[in-house]
């Protein structure tokens, strides 16, 4: 969950008093700017470079926190070999985006758009839940807006 610093701290506090109670919970909370300070040791997107989600309809995926349709399906393994979808041009798009589908976004001019496409690869699903837009910064990058809503997982 994308937190406010009010409601990390509430809820660490909570989970303190249930520990002190011998209950055994746990929480751990990381501020969004503490986020952004150390955006560039954030995890590796794995979508396209570990995985493929097929659904029952054919169509192949990346990642299955996001929706099954146009611009994240690779291809449909009912009309294409899986081998040929994972390789495919479609695929390769969605690894790794050009510049210009971030236009209007703090990406299009940054200077590390290449890494953040590349590797260590920025999250799509992050940047998609929390702007309802697939190509932008994930709300953990230094140059991205406040986030609208929470990102719940």
């Amino acid at each position: 969950m994308l937190l406010r610093e009010d409601e990390g701290e509430w809820l660490e506090e909570e989970v303190r008093t249930l520990r002190q109670k011998g209950l055994p919970a746990s929480f751990s909370f990381s501020s969004l700017n503490a986020r952004r300070e150390n955006f560039s040791h954030r995890a590796w997107c794995t979508a396209g470079a570990w995985n493929v989600i097929v659904n029952t309809d054919g169509n192949a995926v990346f990642c299955d926190d996001l929706p099954n349709q146009e611009p994240f399906i690779a291809g449909n393994v009912f009309q294409s070999p899986l081998l040929e979808v994972w390789e495919s041009e479609a695929a390769n798009r969605i690894r790794r985006p050009e510049r210009r589908l971030f236009e209007e976004t703090a990406c299009f001019g940054c200077e590390i758009f290449d890494q953040c496409s590349e590797s260590p690869r920025i999250c799509f699903r992050d940047s998609y839940q929390a702007y309802g837009r697939v190509f932008g910064p994930p709300p953990n990058c230094p140059k991205a807006p406040e986030p609208p809503v929470r990102l719940m997982h």
